[in-house]
């Protein structure tokens, strides 16, 4: 290539680039900038807040447990056979008392459970068998009051193996003062 067309093919792209209207900045206003970064903000703060309420456990509402309706007052007269006890250990937030003996009298566990006058707890008593499965449960009883039998969920053809669970209650607040469990036999007569 000669040097003329060189020359007047750079002068030709130098022209090209003269008749290209020179594009001017966007100036805005002061306020329309910060109108718009704090829309950004915002939006940004909406988002964060939504991602963070989505991602919330559910709250469990309490569900306050029923009183017994077959509550007794007073203390049982138990036979000395059905070995009827006293459950405490220093230190436990409250007493109650049952048998050890538990037997089956129409499709009923009864083991004579006591919430004594000297307590200030609530108590309720909960029948498991050994993986868990609740076989029964009573409503809660005040001190001084005692419930014969819990009515059981399905019939025992045969003896079982338990675990009784007596659960602790601060009267009028339901806040729990603990649970103690102990291990024992329903015999079916």
């Amino acid at each position: 290539m000669s040097k003329k067309k060189k020359k007047s093919n750079i002068k030709s792209n130098k022209q090209k680039k003269k008749q290209q209207p020179q594009k001017k900045a966007l100036k805005l206003p002061p306020y329309l900038i910060a109108l718009i970064i704090t829309c950004a903000v915002m939006l940004i703060a909406v988002i964060a807040v939504s991602i963070v309420v989505a991602n919330r456990p559910p709250k469990i509402e309490f569900i306050a447990p029923d009183f017994e309706t077959n509550a007794i007052e007073g203390s049982p007269d138990v036979p000395e056979k059905y070995a009827y006890k006293e459950l405490y250990q220093e230190g436990m937030p409250f007493k109650s008392s049952i048998c050890g003996n538990i037997f089956t009298e129409n499709n009923e566990a009864v083991l004579y459970f006591t919430n004594p006058e000297s307590n200030d707890a609530w108590l309720k008593v909960r029948i498991t068998d050994e993986q868990g499965n609740i076989l029964g449960e009573s409503g809660i009883i005040k001190p001084g009051e005692y419930v014969r039998s819990v009515k059981l969920n399905k019939e025992l053809s045969e003896s079982v193996p338990v675990k009784i669970k007596l659960m602790g209650y601060e009267a009028e607040t339901y806040n729990s003062l603990g649970s103690v469990t102990v291990k024992s036999n329903i015999n079916v007569k």
